[in-house]
């Protein structure tokens, strides 16, 4: 998995050709559909993707969970009817069964449940605010789940705003009014069952991920005394089960976050900073131990520093976890460089990051085939300067190629 990609501010500027057609107009932006995230299913078949589209008359957006397969035999299918906004699908560890959120009844989006072979999907979640960055349990019966829990409003009917924290408002959010995301269980299999809050206090958990023995789940907060004042952020753990205090696995002198565990279960990896010395630093890929202890930067000498940084209009895609190979032997994650995002490779042990993927493209985000031992086969979200994102597979040995056509009626016709 290398390529001769050459790196650095000295390549020379890259040229796109252009194509017979008319220029884009204003209608055209109506008509593209947007690509999220591709999630590879557990037997490397099938790929579940977000497609959302856009409802010009209405003045809003929908989006329908897809199925897409990479064996080329058969178009994409799509699951769900895509009335309202369907996102996020994350694959049972067998295969059968989707998680995803949709706003579909409710005013705040919440989990929803669907089996692949079709059918009607089931909600999960009835809460007062919205659910999302669900995890399955690798016994395929418990998900983990993030959501806000508001405290009780002692006059509910005044329009006065009474501000007590530092951190009161944030874009996108508006007021926070004491609300602050835990970490919630919940069994999918018994349709009586509520969820449980596993995590308390007044801060924000973030990006569960569950142990591969399914006895732990590592998420990122900032759980210490007067943490607004502070720009750290560790990795913690927390044992369901035994209702213990959760452990902070991290020293608390850097910003990191998006845990994700080795096959193995003895290592944490996780993405950020430390120490934390100016206001902007370059992001890492590091390894802790799963006991706790001093992190290992893997990534020290890697100059673009670890995460997508490119902004445009046809693709919101949230920061992810760094992707162990099923192997358990080297990381995978997204880097944007002069201008591109691609796939870079790390060994375990430490070494140069090698490129995976190359070209005057943006490879947003990527979801490696469980099945593969060396992660040289993965689903991953590509675009180029003059093509929106579309679905791509791709696999050692072969050239790589798109699995969905999207976009491509309309890309057809313009210049």
């Amino acid at each position: 998995m290398t390529t001769t990609r050459a790196t650095g501010p000295s390549r020379p500027p890259v040229e796109v050709t252009g194509r017979p057609g008319r220029p884009v107009t204003v209608e055209d932006l109506l008509r593209f559909r947007l690509v999220g995230e591709p999630v590879m299913a557990p037997d490397g078949a099938t790929v579940a993707v977000a497609v959302t589209e856009i409802d010009g008359e209405a003045d809003a957006y929908r989006s329908a969970i897809w199925l897409v397969p990479t064996t080329g035999e058969g178009p994409p299918r799509r699951l769900t009817a895509g009335t309202k906004r369907d996102a996020a699908p994350r694959w049972s560890p067998d295969g059968s069964r989707l998680i995803f959120t949709s706003d579909r009844d409710t005013e705040k989006a919440q989990l929803w449940l669907i089996a692949v072979d079709g059918g009607e999907a089931r909600r999960l979640t009835n809460l007062d605010t919205a659910a999302g960055d669900a995890a399955w349990a690798p016994d395929g019966r418990r998900v983990a789940f993030v959501a806000k829990v508001k405290p009780e409003d002692p006059n509910p009917d005044s329009d006065v705003k009474v501000i007590t924290d530092l951190r009161y408002k944030y874009d996108g959010e508006g007021f926070l009014g004491g609300a602050w995301r835990h970490l919630f269980t919940l069994d999918v299999d018994d349709p009586d069952a509520e969820p449980v809050q596993i995590t308390t206090g007044d801060f924000d958990h973030l990006h569960p991920a569950w142990s591969p023995s399914g006895r732990e789940i590592a998420f990122t907060a900032n759980r210490v005394p007067d943490w607004m004042l502070s720009r750290v952020t560790d990795i913690w753990s927390v044992v369901p089960a035994a209702g213990a205090a959760p452990r902070r696995l991290t020293p608390g002198d850097g910003a990191l976050g998006l845990p994700t565990w080795s096959p193995d279960g003895t290592t944490v990896a996780c993405v950020g900073s430390r120490p934390l010395e100016e206001m902007w630093q370059r992001s890492h890929v590091w390894l802790v131990p799963a006991g706790g202890g001093e992190p290992s930067c893997l990534t020290e000498s890697f100059g673009p520093g670890v995460g997508d940084g490119a902004i445009d209009d046809l693709g919101g895609f949230s920061a992810r976890p760094p992707a162990w190979t099923p192997d358990g032997e080297a990381l995978m994650f997204v880097a944007a460089n002069a201008g591109e995002t691609h796939v870079y490779l790390v060994c375990r042990d430490g070494g140069q990051v090698q490129p995976v993927t190359a070209g005057a493209r943006r490879v947003a985000a990527f979801s490696l085939d469980p099945t593969g031992a060396d992660g040289s086969r993965f689903a991953c979200a590509v675009a180029d300067p003059v093509t929106p994102f579309e679905v791509h597979l791709v696999e050692a040995g072969s050239p790589e190629r798109a699995l969905t056509p999207f976009n491509a009626a309309v890309v057809a016709e313009m210049a």
